[in-house]
């Protein structure tokens, strides 16, 4: 039986277009967890905190068995800027580009705040 983890972690991947053991190798952490989450072990708090900050959702989201969706992402001044640097090179950057961006901002946040 599939926990809600992995089904919400797999919707988040195919919606991406990636896998979860992509999705480690993208973020650092260990490429032979997913095989252990399929069979049913949640990963701790941390590793739900890198894997949200990587599709830009909250780590309780992995464990809440309602059926809403993702939180949609609202622009700050500080994103526009990261989409102006990325535009700036002469060739429009995808949405999917520009989400992969601020997931990658909120993953080293959230390392980072692991780390203090």
């Amino acid at each position: 039986m599939e926990t809600v983890f992995w089904k919400r972690l797999t919707a988040l991947c195919a919606e991406r277009n990636t896998t979860p053991t992509g999705v480690c190798k993208a973020t650092g952490l260990s490429t032979g967890s997913p095989p252990v989450w399929k069979r049913g072990r949640i990963p701790t708090l941390a590793v739900r905190q890198a894997l949200g900050a990587y599709f830009g959702v909250s780590a309780d989201y992995f464990l809440s068995p309602e059926k809403e969706a993702a939180p949609e992402r609202e622009r700050s001044e500080a994103a526009d800027k990261v989409y102006f640097a990325l535009f700036h090179g002469g060739e429009e950057i995808t949405d999917e580009q520009y989400e992969e961006v601020l997931s990658f901002v909120d993953y080293v946040k959230a390392k980072n705040r692991k780390k203090e």
